[in-house]
């Protein structure tokens, strides 16, 4: 049987350098998102243009035939999109320096399922990020929790306490947690950490 996975949202102590640190890590991951989204729209806006002027044109005479001629697209998906980071923290360096790799992998894969859904008709098309709406980045692993300190530790930020004064986790729990998703709501930032039942 598959291990189930449960979820607690505890509040972050954040004095204003963490603070810092998780607003720019949260604005890499925007900043991916957005970039990847443009990048990806404008390939598709420019292989839809191909294709009508081949139709238009009598290069083709069928859709079929026009796609055949059209240079391909290259397909969406999570490892097209890593493929990419690479070169972006290459050439915008305050990518590497401000935000954890994992946690914009995570950002590449969530746009990638959000492509997905909109292919699968679950969906609309996947949109830009605005500042200060619905604002997160997800650490998938290198999170490691101290129940008798009640703190957190977070790639490049260390170690964060916690608000929570007592947590309903055993420390079998507690030593399972292995993710977290640090959420901005106003001035607050709340981990969601993830563990097995």
């Amino acid at each position: 049987m598959p291990e189930m996975l449960k979820t607690l949202k505890v509040r972050l102590k954040t004095p204003e350098k963490a603070a810092v640190m998780l607003r720019r890590a949260m604005g890499c991951a925007r900043f991916v998102h957005n970039f990847l989204l443009s990048e990806t729209k404008s390939d598709y806006e420019d292989y839809i243009d191909e294709l009508e002027s081949r139709l238009i044109y009598g290069e083709a005479h069928s859709i079929e035939e026009a796609q055949a001629l059209c240079v391909r697209l290259e397909p969406v998906s999570r490892f097209s999109f890593n493929y990419r980071l690479k070169y972006l923290r290459k050439q915008y360096p305050f990518l590497a320096a401000d935000c954890h790799s994992q946690a914009l992998q995570q950002e590449c894969q969530r746009l990638a399922a959000a492509f997905r859904r909109f292919y699968e008709k679950k969906g609309g098309y996947p949109r830009f990020k605005r500042k200060g709406e619905h604002e997160s980045i997800r650490y998938p692993q290198s999170v490691r929790f101290d129940l008798k300190r009640r703190q957190l530790f977070l790639p490049k930020l260390g170690w964060l306490n916690l608000f929570n004064k007592q947590l309903p986790l055993t420390p079998d729990e507690a030593k399972g947690i292995h993710a977290a998703t640090v959420v901005r709501e106003g001035d607050r930032f709340y981990a969601c950490l993830e563990y097995a039942a």
